[in-house]
């Protein structure tokens, strides 16, 4: 399995979704399903890479993990959470093939997969600028230091 998407059905009293390796698995309880669920519920300990108020987007290894929630409703009015696991690093292919693992279960998420990516890569900027500023000035401490 190289990606997982395991979403909430809009109703309370069928099976939930998956989607594993862009085909819809219809069975819940067949070994497949099992085994997709055993991983998606795996993510929860994966290092968190970016995280904001929509998305927690994971990692541990070669493999990336995204939490969040579609902007469809349940049959009671609150958003569809979903998990996805995807067997990459590369955040921009992960979610381009969520977006369109979404699909397959008429699904919309709650954000823009582009925007998405602006904000990630940002916010890496950022941190990389912050470390840059960290070594220089702990650099410059132990330069005066030892002079």
């Amino acid at each position: 399995m190289k990606r997982i998407l395991y979403s909430q059905h809009e109703s309370a009293i069928k099976d939930d979704y998956f989607v594993i390796d862009g085909e819809l698995e219809l069975n819940n309880v067949s070994d497949l399903s099992m085994e997709a669920f055993k991983i998606v519920n795996s993510i929860e300990d994966w290092k968190i890479l970016y995280q904001n108020q929509i998305v927690k987007i994971l990692r541990q290894g070669k493999f990336l993990g995204l939490k969040s929630h579609y902007i469809n409703e349940d049959e009671s009015g609150r958003l569809l959470f979903y998990i996805y696991y995807f067997q990459s690093n590369d955040i921009e292919k992960m979610l381009n093939n969520l977006e369109s693992d979404s699909r397959i279960i008429n699904k919309q998420l709650p954000f823009e997969t582009k925007v998405m990516l602006a904000e990630i890569k940002k916010k890496g900027i950022l941190k990389t600028v912050i470390l840059i500023l960290i070594v220089a000035l702990a650099s410059f401490i132990l330069w005066k230091i030892a002079k």
